[in-house]
Order: C-alpha cells, then sequence, then structure tokens
C-alpha cells in the first residue's frame, strides 16, 4: 500500500513543473526502500514458514508446503536442481506442492528437497545482504534507529536457524 501511495505522488510529482529536482531522487530512494523492505519481508517470512523451528512450534511445521506456494525458496531449488540435471528431485518437489498434505513426513521431504536444492544457505545470504541494503539505504536517508532495531530483531530470528 505504501508503494501505491508513493507512486501515486510520483505520478502527481510529474505533472507539477515547479517541483524540486532533489524530490524525485528522495522519492526514488524512498520507493526502492520501500520495494527492499516489501521483498526481505516476504522472503524472510516463507523462510521462517519452512526453517523455522519456534515458528513449527506456534503456527505449525511447513504450512507453505500445506498451501502449495511456489514461493522464493522453491523457485530457487527447483532451478539448481534442474541446473544439477535432477529432474527426479524437481519432479518430487512439485507433486508434494501439489499434494497440500498435512501430513508432516510429506512436507519434511518436500523441505529435505529444498535444502539438497542448496535454498537454505542461498537465502540466508541473500537475506543478508538485502539487509544490508536496507541499513545503507536507511543510513544514506539521513539514518532512522528504529528501522535499525526492527532489522535486528528480524535478523536474530533469522540466526536462530541452524544449516
Amino acid at each position: 500500500m505504501a508503494v501505491l501511495l508513493l507512486n501515486a505522488c510520483d505520478n502527481d510529482a510529474d505533472s507539477n513543473s515547479d517541483v524540486d529536482v532533489n524530490y524525485d531522487s528522495e522519492l526514488d530512494s524512498v520507493i526502492q526502500l520501500c520495494n527492499d523492505l516489501s521483498v526481505f519481508f516476504q522472503i524472510r517470512d516463507d523462510f521462517i514458514n519452512i526453517f523455522s523451528v519456534r515458528f513449527a512450534e506456534q503456527k505449525g511445521f511447513a504450512e507453505d508446503m500445506t498451501e502449495g506456494k511456489f514461493s522464493f525458496l522453491v523457485v530457487h531449488a527447483i532451478q539448481t536442481l534442474k541446473r544439477a540435471k535432477d529432474t527426479a528431485a524437481v519432479d518430487e518437489l512439485i507433486k508434494i506442492l501439489g499434494m497440500h498434505s498435512e501430513e508432516a513426513s510429506v512436507k519434511q521431504r518436500g523441505v529435505d528437497l529444498l535444502v539438497q536444492g542448496g535454498c537454505l544457505q542461498y537465502t540466508k545470504k541473500y537475506l543478508n545482504e538485502l539487509r544490508d541494503r536496507i541499513l545503507a539505504q536507511v543510513e544514506k536517508m539521513g539514518g532512522n534507529p528504529r528501522v535499525v532495531k526492527i532489522m535486528e530483531a528480524l535478523q536474530k530470528d533469522l540466526a536462530d536457524i541452524r544449516d
């Protein structure tokens, strides 16, 4: 929603000839930050859903598997497995997602295939890089201790997940 509002402001600014040039640059920075935060939160949520023991205890184990969700993690694992020419693993993962199973052993097999596809380490690395980029953007915009604190708290949850 925030991105839509910012884009609307940007469209309005384009029609306004007396708008300060710095405004466009600052708006672009805010939109980029919002986009990066959105991507970070979504991928983090998908990652936690699959790999967090604490999340599993509170909300259920690998619910994204039950939903058949083709998340960032799943797409990465499928691409990696395809590059390794492991079509059997790709087919099995897609079949598991299509089953929408509540059974823990089926979901665990799906998680095992995600790990086999390298998504655990890759996603952790990607989220760390994205977090660093977000914090650099925040700093460049003058800093915001609240955002830094929130990002640190979100990072702590990721650090709790073992490789």
